[in-house]
């Protein structure tokens, strides 16, 4: 059940993270900077290969999101519903 979501995860991550870049038009050491990150792990971010930490997201949100396309609500919706999370716990 996590895997489909961490792809659309890493996707829009990566759609946001290029496109609030461009729209700073900031090198990607400095964004690595604004999420408190390494230049190597923001550049794996950038590319999908990997995904961030709760805690990068929220830095994300706190020093980028004013050029952000989607909202947090709208990630968030990509979850399934509650109930199918207790159904999978109690099999």
């Amino acid at each position: 059940m996590r895997t489909p979501f961490q792809n659309d995860l890493k996707a829009h991550l990566r759609a946001e993270l290029l496109h609030t870049r461009t729209a700073l038009r900031e090198s990607q050491e400095k964004m690595a900077e604004r999420l408190g990150i390494s230049v190597r792990a923001y550049v794996d971010l950038e590319r999908g290969k990997s995904c961030c930490s709760l805690v990068t997201y929220l830095f994300y949100l706190r020093y980028c999101s004013k050029n952000a396309q989607v909202s947090l609500n709208e990630v968030l919706a990509l979850l399934p519903p509650a109930e199918a999370d207790e159904s999978e716990t109690k099999s």
